[in-house]
């Protein structure tokens, strides 16, 4: 039996939720720090660690924590956590990696779309992707939507090293950015800004369907169980993620 413990009370923390609660051999919990965690904890009937077992010491019992909500991880959070000694899974990306690297436990990484069952649309040597933003949503298409588009295509050459990728004709403008990606191939990436919640990303011409987050979580959770970790990536590779995301809006 696993004791997992999620934090987090945003949609991605409801996901997982959903899809762990129905995983045997793993037991869930929550942590309870606020009143909107309370209405989940409520909702979905799961155990609960609150502020005070933290400090008891607690937090050491679970074999696993998942931080749930991206680019979030700061210094309250890490005075929360700061002495768990196990296996740290954060939801990507995550920028703060010197605050992460001060945690005395193990730090993995989740891209989701790695544990997808989908087969991937078959490249070409040079290939076109328009990949929509929900600006409207609070979406950043830099921090939140890029990193996405990283992934698809890293899968679909089962790449694991970003440092192939050669990002170069950085085109910025208010409703859209476009960049040129050579990998194996050569990919033009265009992400627009939009309310249209139905839109698909599309490559060449053909949709890129959504991952199915329930198969996707459900799947890492089979290596929970083994605890097989090697699909997650390391802060050494989160950190090429990181550049990635820092040329494009310009930091490097």
């Amino acid at each position: 039996m696993k004791k997992v413990l999620i934090i987090g009370s945003d949609l991605h923390a409801i996901r997982y939720i959903n899809s762990l609660l129905f995983v045997d051999d793993l037991k869930l919990f929550i942590l309870n720090d606020h009143n909107k965690t309370k209405e989940i904890i409520e909702q979905y009937n799961i155990g609960e660690l609150n502020m005070e077992s933290i400090t008891s010491g607690k937090i050491n019992s679970f074999d696993y924590i998942i931080y749930t909500t991206p680019n979030s991880f700061d210094n309250k959070i890490y005075n929360i956590i700061k002495s768990y000694k196990g296996n740290l899974l954060l939801e990507k990306p995550q920028m703060k990696i010197s605050i992460i690297k001060k945690m005395n436990c193990n730090i993995y990484f989740i891209h989701l779309r790695k544990f997808n069952d989908t087969i991937y649309n078959e490249p070409s040597n040079i290939n076109y992707i328009e990949w929509p933003n929900l600006v409207y949503d609070g979406m950043d298409a830099i921090i939140n939507t890029l990193p996405n588009i990283i992934d698809y295509i890293s899968c679909l050459y089962k790449n694991e090293d970003l440092d192939e990728f050669c990002i170069d004709k950085i085109k910025r403008d208010s409703n859209y950015i476009e960049f040129k990606v050579n990998i194996c191939d050569e990919f033009m990436v265009k992400i627009y800004n939009t309310d249209k919640k139905g839109n698909y990303p599309i490559m060449n011409g053909l949709e890129i369907k959504w991952p199915n987050f329930f198969i996707c979580i459900n799947n890492l959770a089979k290596e929970i169980l083994q605890d097989n970790l090697s699909c997650l990536n390391t802060i050494k590779q989160e950190q090429k993620y990181i550049n990635i995301i820092k040329k494009i809006r310009g930091d490097i």
